[in-house]
């Protein structure tokens, strides 16, 4: 199966699941063994999951300065980050410039599979 790490890391951790490979491009420290996609050759797989925050089209920019300020300040929080790395994610908190590019780099990807592979909605 392929899943979020965070939802399966303990079952992991409880020998139900053993990780082959994950999608990050670099090992995860709480499975320092387990090799990434791109060390098993399949670098075009290495297709980590990633969560953030986002707000209505048209909010201020001074509203989403603020939001970017607090998610960085919490993302630095020992407590909160250590959580983060115990369910086996990667904090990183960007700029909201740099996660819009990030948002549009993956809905270009999936247009252009979804073009390549024809794929239409059944209606």
């Amino acid at each position: 199966m392929v899943d979020n790490l965070p939802s399966s890391i303990q079952f992991i951790k409880g020998g139900k699941l053993r990780p082959i490979v994950v999608a990050w491009n670099k090992r995860i420290d709480s499975l320092p063994d387990v090799p990434t996609f791109a060390e098993v050759g399949l670098k075009d797989a290495n297709d980590p999951a990633w969560y953030g925050l986002v707000a209505p089209a048209g909010t201020s920019d001074d509203i989403i300065r603020k939001l970017n300020e607090a998610a960085v300040k919490a993302l630095k929080d020992p407590s909160l980050v250590d959580r983060f790395r115990g369910a086996s994610a990667e904090p990183v908190g960007n700029t909201p410039q740099q996660y819009a590019a990030e948002i549009k780099r993956e809905f270009d990807k999936m247009r252009t599979l979804v073009k390549q592979q024809n794929i239409k909605l059944d209606q």
